[in-house]
């Protein structure tokens, strides 16, 4: 069971980690190239990915414990 926890936080971890690359950097540069659909969708996805996975974290540490 303690493999199972710090694989679920090593995830969070990366996925936010990611998350804000995304959300920031490449969001950043697709508005510097006036792309701008991209950029919306950029910071939605980004976004989203990173909300679900923490509620599902925290779901799981509620309810599996």
């Amino acid at each position: 069971m303690q493999l199972i926890e710090k694989f679920d936080l090593y995830l969070l971890i990366l996925v936010m980690i990611s998350g804000s690359m995304v959300f920031f950097a490449d969001a950043k540069y697709f508005k510097l190239k006036g792309n701008y659909k991209a950029y919306k969708q950029a910071r939605y996805i980004s976004g989203g990915v990173m909300l679900l996975t923490i509620t599902l974290f925290f779901i799981r540490l509620i309810y599996v414990i």
